[in-house]
């Protein structure tokens, strides 16, 4: 008799066997149909990108005829779907954790031997099966892994933003960490604790950007790759300027410029102190990159003037030299530049540059002989002062022994203390009484006095003589009178 079983299960079979004579022999077998797939079972972490990934494969067969003894229990980690590419096969202990992915970047897959029980049931269920070749594989993933480090492909400033470009193709980038500094690092490092991490969003926005002269900074990416750091010069607004002479009405100004670079349309601040002032003053704002400031005057005096009395010329007139210096007002500057859209944010602060305008002397006002009033404004020939310009001065025979009064005029007006000196041209005259008197004396008398200047030459005494005139050489006589010249002069009594 024969029995066929085709349900999976345990069975007991009991086979009674009865001979001729009527005796019974039996026996009990047990047989069991087994029909359970075995099971490759793969269990990782859920994420879409790694770095790296703990596996762990579990090759099973519960309730079933348990698994050969000669299975392969081994795994394949391809760049394809398709193909086993990339990798080799290496052995794994089911149940045993261990790591792939290392130094890998891409999508990869897990094919594992498939393997056999005892009862000759090949493991189909979990994963799915990929025929390669001869031989079906199972398969598992995909599994994305990410070890390449972004980079940063350009990196720049425009206004109080840092915009960043980079380069990944893989897990993508999901935030930046930066460092700032005023001065430049040399080796700079970047970590949790001494960075400020933002959200990659394609630029950074930094605070107080005009107290930061570089900053650092990395790229993250979503499993942690790090780019290498790169460093951004702030760029600094740079300022000069001079004196402009021909502004402010004759006053004088000033003409600044200054240059930041590129970046975002900017405002800009000028800000102005004179050495006298203790605050800064805001004296202009532009949007461009020059301006020229009109508060910044010469208001300072010029010096007392040098005044040389030089002689008398052929012309009779007394040559006069006169000197002056001038003072300039020293002022200094620094340019704010600003965001334009938001006129609150600082993005650099100029360094001061120092400006000394002055205007140069113009002319003088003088006075012979009296004072000299205040002047106040720049009028020429105004009441009791003369106006010139020039270094000369020509003025007649009569001021000598005069004190002349001289103040120094700049070209924006202001006007200098008074220096005083007295016109002393001296010349010497030699009378010759010619054997007579001269108020008792009979020897030639030598006077000094001021060329130009007229004195008494009196009538000498002779007995037996009468008194007819004087005749002069180097000055002039006209009666008993004598005018000093330039030369010295010599008188005597006409025979």
């Amino acid at each position: 008799m024969a029995i066929t079983l085709t349900e999976e299960g345990t069975y007991t079979i009991t086979v009674t066997t009865t001979d001729n004579v009527g005796n019974i022999a039996e026996k009990i077998y047990t047989v069991k149909i087994d029909k359970t797939l075995p099971i490759i079972a793969v269990e990782t972490e859920s994420v879409e990108y790694a770095k790296t990934r703990k596996v762990v494969i579990l090759a099973t067969d519960d309730e079933g005829a348990g698994l050969r003894d000669n299975n392969s229990y081994e795994y394949y980690l391809s760049t394809s779907n398709s193909s086993l590419t990339g990798g080799e096969w290496t052995n794994y202990t089911s149940g045993e954790e261990f790591t792939i992915g290392e130094g890998k970047t891409g999508t990869y897959y897990l094919f594992v031997k498939r393997v056999v029980d005892n009862a000759e049931n090949i493991s189909k269920e979990a994963g799915s099966i990929q025929q390669i070749g001869e031989e079906e594989y199972q398969k598992f993933g995909p599994y994305k892994f990410d070890n390449t480090d972004p980079m940063i492909k350009s990196i720049e400033v425009e206004n109080n933003k840092v915009k960043i470009e980079v380069k990944d193709e893989d897990s993508g980038v999901t935030k930046y960490r930066y460092i700032t500094s005023g001065t430049r690092i040399t080796n700079p490092r970047i970590t949790e604790t001494n960075s400020t991490e933002v959200e990659a969003t394609g630029e950074i926005i930094i605070e107080k950007i005009n107290e930061v002269r570089y900053i650092y900074v990395i790229a993250e990416d979503r499993v942690g790759n790090r780019s290498n750091i790169e460093e951004v010069e702030i760029p600094k607004i740079t300022i000069e300027g001079q004196a402009n002479l021909e502004t402010g009405n004759g006053q004088g100004g000033v003409d600044l410029s200054w240059n930041i670079g590129t970046g975002r349309e900017k405002t800009y601040k000028i800000y102005q102190k004179s050495e006298t002032e203790e605050e800064w003053q805001e004296v202009g704002e532009t949007n461009e990159t020059r301006i020229t400031i009109n508060t910044a005057k010469d208001i300072a005096s010029p010096n007392m003037p040098e005044i040389e009395v030089k002689g008398i010329d052929e012309s009779n007139k007394i040559n006069i030299n006169q000197k002056a210096t001038d003072n300039g007002s020293i002022y200094k500057f620094y340019v704010e530049a600003r965001d334009r859209e938001d006129n609150s944010i600082v993005l650099s602060t100029s360094e001061e540059i120092m400006i000394e305008v002055k205007t140069g002397i113009k002319g003088y006002y003088y006075t012979i002989g009296e004072g000299i009033k205040t002047v106040e404004s720049k009028e020429e020939n105004t009441d009791n002062r003369t106006y010139i310009e020039g270094d000369t001065l020509e003025v007649g025979l009569e001021n000598n022994g005069s004190y002349i009064k001289m103040r120094a005029i700049d070209v924006a007006g202001n006007i200098g203390e008074e220096r005083s000196v007295l016109i002393n041209i001296q010349s010497t005259v030699t009378v010759k009484p010619n054997g007579g008197t001269i108020e008792g004396e009979t020897e030639d008398i030598i006077l000094e006095g001021l060329v130009g200047k007229t004195i008494e030459l009196g009538i000498p005494k002779r007995e037996g003589y009468t008194f007819i005139g004087w005749t002069a050489i180097g000055g002039t006589v006209e009666g008993t009178e004598y005018t000093y010249g330039k030369e010295a002069g010599e008188v005597m009594v006409l025979e």
